[in-house]
């Protein structure tokens, strides 16, 4: 919701679609599960399934932490569950190399968010994902509403190997 956006400006916007837009081509290649973990943060079912697509359109397995590549296609099939009494769409394990990591994804976009990014707290994603970023940057960025809210930084690790460690600025 717009009223939720910090210090509800433009600027403010564009920055996080920026970090949303880095997360997602961060996935497009496999990442750890750590990693994903922290980058929930920042997405949406829609910026996920965006991640699911490009990667399947790669034939890489839409699942991000995987590194098998899609070697099945099963398009529209369908699954006639005579138990159940059921017709199942094959189609969504189009975009994964199996049904276990079809499950996982699943099971890790359920708890995401549908809400806008705009509002949320992920100081500590943001600082990972622009190294050069500082406390004093991110309070411009936000608006004078971030100037309410306490603040406490701590250096952690990268979130990729290659990244030097940074100070992170959470709230208390």
């Amino acid at each position: 919701a717009r009223s939720e956006v910090p210090g509800n400006n433009l600027v403010w916007e564009r920055f996080m679609d920026k970090a949303v837009l880095k997360v997602q081509e961060r996935m497009f290649e496999p990442v750890g599960q750590a990693t994903l973990n922290s980058f929930a943060t920042l997405l949406t079912p829609t910026t996920y399934h965006q991640v699911i697509e490009e990667r399947s359109a790669n034939r890489l397995c839409g699942f991000p932490t995987c590194h098998s590549p899609i070697l099945h296609q099963t398009m529209d099939q369908l699954h006639i569950s005579v138990r159940k009494h059921k017709l199942y769409s094959m189609a969504p394990l189009n975009d994964f190399c199996s049904e276990a990591c079809l499950l996982h994804s699943t099971q890790f976009k359920q708890p995401l968010s549908p809400d806008s990014v705009y509002g949320r707290h992920v100081t500590s994603v943001l600082l990972n994902l622009f190294p050069n970023l500082t406390e004093a940057d991110l309070h411009k960025l936000a608006g004078p509403s971030l100037g309410t809210v306490p603040l406490s930084i701590r250096r952690v690790e990268p979130i990729g190997a290659d990244r030097p460690h940074v100070l992170c600025v959470d709230t208390v």
